[in-house]
């Protein structure tokens, strides 16, 4: 099962104020991911650190108990883990800060030991296949 979580940058001046993040966290739900850590969404309004700094400072203590979960099998379904399959993230990002951000989180996963990948937001066309992110 897929295990995610969304960090949302936006600007509550804008009708659509993270619309992206929230449609991206409701089709995962919707495709029987589970979120793991509350979606942030973090607001240039007023501060974009004002939601970044706690909800990233958060995250670490939540992907390391996911990760201790996977290796102790607790999510196994009917059989044990196979470890030596890597736990893979995906980052999906925007542009600008949102894609500063997702590099620096890349490189904290890769320090750490985990495999990761990154793909622009734009990756995921409105042409995707039904029942992709792009729908």
């Amino acid at each position: 099962h897929v295990r995610y979580t969304v960090l949302a940058l936006g600007d509550s001046n804008y009708a659509v104020f993270c619309a992206a993040a929230r449609q991206i966290d409701q089709t995962f739900e919707e495709l029987g991911a589970i979120r793991f850590y509350p979606r942030g969404e973090a607001d240039d309004a007023v501060g974009l650190e004002l939601v970044i700094d706690p909800w990233s400072e958060r995250l670490w203590p939540s992907l390391q108990d996911l990760h201790s979960k996977v290796a102790k099998g607790v999510f196994a379904v009917g059989r044990a883990p196979d470890m030596n399959t890597p736990q893979n993230t995906l980052i999906v990002y925007g542009s600008g800060l949102a894609r500063s951000i997702a590099v620096a989180i890349f490189e904290l996963i890769q320090r750490f030991g985990g495999h990761c990948d990154m793909q622009p937001m734009a990756y995921f066309k409105a042409s995707s296949a039904p029942g992709s992110l792009g729908r």
